[in-house]
């Protein structure tokens, strides 16, 4: 292992390939910055690509092999950089352009010292870890090694970056859990660790670098999908798996390369939804489908759905059936030693059923018969492979061929992690950036738990339950919580080891106090509709009451009419009784009733007032009659 300021330079170093890509025009073009600057550090002395290897090494830490640095020699030549010395071993300098790389090198260390800094914090404060920048570094390094592909691997090393330890599940949960962290609370660290990924993934170029002589992408190849990956297009797992897995299929179809499905294949899916169905009824369902269901809320129903359309529904995703090679004689030599086969797979694969093993080797089987004895040493010349979530398997049908057949080959057996990134290798221009899905896709498999760790787990808590240790009520928040395989993960970050009764009893307490912040948001929801629907009603009130006021001021307005209008015509007409009456034999007493009656109108009002009374109250009982306003 390196020292801190190796490790800090390569990784350093390694992002600037992405800037590098952006600026050139193909793989080789990357490396560009790189060997100027061993240019110049050479100095007059003598140059082959051994002696830009090694200054490469040395200044960026990035170990890429002499062969590729001596393709690019040759183009610099052409470029009238370098000319050859007479004994046309060597190079020399002609004419020397300038670059930018410093100024780029000291801010591509100044992001990758953020990220490093910024995992050491989450590491302390999140998990007690205290992790400083050294192994910070490392662990940086390690997740990014994930991206090397394995079966493009042309030389010893499948990574420009120097040897890092081994990641362990705990750590590789730590980092994972850091960058998912990352991507929603701090976009500048998470883009600082895109590109160190995108670039890794580009370095693979560097290490084998006649990937960039086949432009035909993924023509005439066909990907036959197994069961895990074809439930995860079909969206029965995690919504990441589901867009990941469609992404890397239409790339495949941008690349000209064609999916299909073996026809068995199709029968074990089936098989397989049955018994997700089957386990969903009973509530007695396992395994990481059953439970990503779960954590969704998905029903039954959508997995009936499913299960009741699926023929249209892998036409809908532009999968074909494909029946499997029927073994004739002449398909007889081409077929694997499945006995030996099987054992390479149990030897790589920790959790595998008796079926599941079956029906693996038998597929790997078809590809072989498929290629009918093609020497396949590229992808371009694959013909046929087998697509697989199963790093395991996709391991051991390696470990296989290698040992059974000359030359180079290029595996059977892909995992749709590793193709992901050679479609996007071949597809960079287009794709431009790397999908931040793609990265947090990868973090999320790495926080999935693990089948080991999760029947340790039931093994251990019904233990804990026959000896009393726990309580039934307990024993079942344990077992059937939807958050108790992701409480568990974090506490024991993926190792068996750490499945121990104090670690169950934090899962516990965990899982009690997840309930009780969940009762008490509830709480607070309802809390908050009741203080909703209050001002509503306050709202309506004061809107009643302004209603009604209005209506009030109306009821006035009207009434005072009415009763001027009454006022006026009742003076009138006493008045004009009056002087009928005193007209005609009426007696004067008559005539003087009228006339007094008229007079205390007109003086006091008094015939106005009491029908302004009662003309009001009539009025305002018609109209809160009419808009059901009351003055209560």
């Amino acid at each position: 292992m390196m020292g801190d300021a190796s490790i800090n330079t390569s990784l350093s170093s390694l992002a600037l390939l992405s800037l590098q890509q952006k600026e050139g025009n193909d793989y080789l073009d990357y490396l560009r910055g790189f060997v100027l600057s061993a240019l110049r550090l050479l100095d007059g002395r003598s140059i082959d690509a051994e002696s830009i290897r090694k200054v490469v090494a040395e200044e960026f830490g990035l170990r890429i092999p002499a062969a590729t640095f001596s393709v690019y020699l040759k183009r610099l030549q052409k470029q009238k950089v370098l000319g050859k010395t007479r004994s046309g071993q060597h190079y020399t300098v002609i004419n020397l352009p300038d670059d930018r790389i410093e100024q780029q090198r000291s801010n591509a260390k100044k992001q990758i010292n953020a990220v490093i800094e910024s995992l050491a914090s989450f590491a302390y404060e999140i998990f007690e870890l205290p992790w400083d920048e050294i192994e910070s570094a490392n662990h940086i390094a390690g997740f990014v090694n994930k991206y090397s592909i394995d079966f493009l691997r042309y030389y010893d090393n499948n990574s420009p970056l120097p040897n890092i330890d081994r990641q362990g599940h705990a750590t590789a949960y730590v980092v994972a859990r850091f960058i998912t962290q990352m991507s929603e609370e701090n976009k500048a660290v998470f883009d600082s660790i895109r590109v160190l990924v995108q670039s890794h993934i580009l370095s693979n170029a560097l290490l084998c670098p006649d990937l960039a002589k086949n432009p035909h992408g993924f023509k005439g190849i066909t990907f036959l999908l197994d069961t895990r990956f074809v439930i995860k297009l079909l969206d029965l797992e995690s919504a990441l798996d589901a867009k990941s897995s469609r992404e890397l299929v239409q790339s495949i179809k941008e690349l000209k390369g064609s999916v299909a499905i073996f026809e068995e294949t199709k029968e074990e899916l089936r098989t397989v939804l049955h018994a997700i169905i089957r386990g969903i009824e009973t509530g007695q369902g396992r395994g990481p489908v059953f439970r990503e269901l779960l954590s969704r809320g998905r029903h039954v129903s959508d997995v009936k759905l499913v299960m009741g359309n699926l023929d249209l529904k892998l036409e809908q995703l532009n999968i074909s059936t494909m029946p499997s090679p029927s073994y004739t004689e002449d398909l007889y030599q081409f077929q694997i030693d499945e006995a030996e086969f099987g054992e390479d797979i149990e030897n790589e694969v920790s959790f595998i059923s008796s079926k599941a093993l079956e029906h693996d080797t038998r597929v790997v089987r078809h590809i072989f018969a498929l290629r009918r004895g093609y020497s396949v040493s590229s992808i371009e010349e694959a013909k046929f492979v087998f697509l697989t979530t199963n790093t395991g398997l996709s391991r051991a049908a390696f470990n296989y061929e290698r040992r059974n057949a000359k030359g180079w080959i290029f595996s059977a057996v892909v995992t749709d992690y590793h193709l992901s990134h050679l479609a996007w290798l071949k597809l960079p221009i287009q794709s431009d950036d790397l999908s931040q899905l793609e990265i947090l896709a990868n973090c999320y498999g790495t926080m999935k738990l693990n089948e080991k760790v999760w029947e340790q787990y039931l093994t251990e808590i019904d233990r804990l339950k026959e000896n009393n240790e726990v309580t039934n009520r307990d024993h079942e928040v344990l077992r059937f919580a939807v958050n108790a395989p992701e409480e568990l993960m974090d506490v024991t970050r993926g190792e068996v080891e750490g499945v121990t009764p104090e670690n169950i009893h934090i899962v516990l307490d965990r899982l009690e106090q997840s309930f009780a912040k969940e009762k008490e948001e509830k709480i607070g929801e309802k809390n908050r509709e009741i203080e909703h629907y209050k001002e509503l009603l306050d709202n309506e009130e004061n809107t009643m009451l302004s209603t009604r006021e209005k209506h009030s001021l109306k009821l006035d307005l009207i009434s005072e009419k009415i009763s001027r209008i009454c006022f006026y015509v009742a003076a009138i007409v006493l008045i004009a009784m009056a002087a009928i009456a005193s007209y005609s034999n009426a007696s004067y007493f008559i005539v003087l009733v009228f006339t007094l009656l008229g007079l205390t109108n007109l003086i006091l009002g008094y015939t106005a007032k009491t029908l302004k009374v009662w003309i009001k109250r009539k009025v305002r009982s018609a109209l809160e009659s009419s808009f059901g306003i009351s003055d209560t």
